[in-house]
């Protein structure tokens, strides 16, 4: 596993279903594609001591920059190689989508300097 340079800035883009009824690997079947990160229900949620109420699945694309690259310029990349991945699944996880609910996030960590 990379490590993350926390004093480089870092973007990561990517979709979220979750669902208290279907599995992982049920999900991954639906939509025709694995898994980058995965959460099942009772699995630890950090170390908060509580538990996953539902399953997580997620795919992503994550960009870390080096020292002259901005979180600004690691955006567009992101978006556009997430974008490549869903065009061939983009009706199954509409599908998925519209009964177990799906998020499109961006997450993006600045460097402080």
């Amino acid at each position: 596993m990379i490590t993350e340079d926390l004093s480089l800035d870092r973007v990561s883009v990517g979709i979220t279903i979750e669902s208290t009824i279907l599995t992982p690997e049920e999900i991954s079947q639906r939509v025709g594609i694995g898994w980058d990160e995965v959460h099942r229900i009772g699995d630890p949620r950090g170390r908060t001591g509580k538990k996953w109420e539902c399953n997580v699945w997620r795919i992503f694309e994550k960009k870390q920059g080096a020292v002259s690259t901005s979180a600004h310029d690691l955006l567009p990349v992101c978006v556009a190689d997430i974008v490549n991945r869903l065009v061939p699944i983009s009706e199954s996880l509409r599908e998925i989508s519209d009964v177990e609910g799906g998020e499109f996030f961006i997450q993006i960590g600045r460097a402080h300097v």
